[in-house]
């Protein structure tokens, strides 16, 4: 990414994870005018036909785009290159100081924001209920300790165990796709998917009413099966 002239009417601060602007009518709480755009094109410029790319983790880590293997850092920026003409990844932040000031920014964040929704699928379909439900909270303490200076705290530490430990299935490989504004995950592929044969969700199950005997057969079902497919 390439440093803009000077900028009078907004704050910009730019890197590889995306683009933050303040000032102005931002700061006023109004809606922000077109010069606060940085990467992400208007919707009037978004390209007619869809994008669509691959993404293959290991452990939780990006390796591959459309099949070529590469560094994070480079999947990261060709990824923005290639959802920013989409408009994917834009919007506007209001958040908390450290002193319990608010902030209001506009963001864009296209890479991040595509890279975001495929590991997000990934995990989804290989990590257990209980695993998808707790990692969010323990991602957003992880943010605010190191948001708020607490870098070398031991609990940074202990949460970065259980972060990287829940990594170690997420395996594989997902399409996403675009036609603008958004970016869906349209398919998944992973040796880790927590699949059973004949349970199939809802109408198409293999089970009645009189074989479930009872909810409790099937209330640890996502355990059950984590063990299955990852202990053969």
């Amino acid at each position: 990414f390439g440093v803009r002239a000077k900028q009078k009417a907004y704050t910009i601060n730019e890197n590889l994870l995306g683009v933050t602007m303040s000032g102005g009518e931002i700061d006023k709480w109004e809606a922000p005018g077109e010069g606060a755009r940085g990467w992400c094109a208007p919707r009037s410029a978004w390209p007619i036909e869809p994008l669509t790319v691959t993404l293959k983790f290991v452990e939780g880590e990006a390796v591959e785009l459309d099949g070529k293997a590469l560094p994070g850092e480079q999947i990261l920026g060709k990824l923005n290159k290639l959802f920013a003409p989409y408009g994917v990844g834009r919007g506007v932040y209001t958040g908390d100081t450290v002193i319990g000031l608010k902030g209001r920014i506009v963001f864009e964040a296209p890479g991040l924001t595509a890279l975001l929704a495929a590991h997000r699928a990934l995990e989804e379909a290989v990590l257990t209920k209980q695993q998808n439900r707790f990692k969010p909270d323990v991602a957003r303490k992880w943010v605010e300790l190191v948001y708020e200076g607490f870098y070398h705290d031991p609990l940074k530490t202990d949460l970065e165990a259980f972060l990287q430990s829940s990594q170690g299935k997420v395996n594989g490989e997902v399409v996403l796709e675009t036609r603008g504004a958004r970016v869906d995950a349209v398919a998944v592929k992973s040796p880790h998917i927590l699949n059973a044969k004949g349970a199939t969700y809802a109408q198409s199950a293999d089970w009645g009413v009189e074989e479930a005997e009872g909810f409790i057969k099937l209330f640890g079902m996502s355990s059950t099966l984590y063990a299955q497919v990852n202990n053969s």
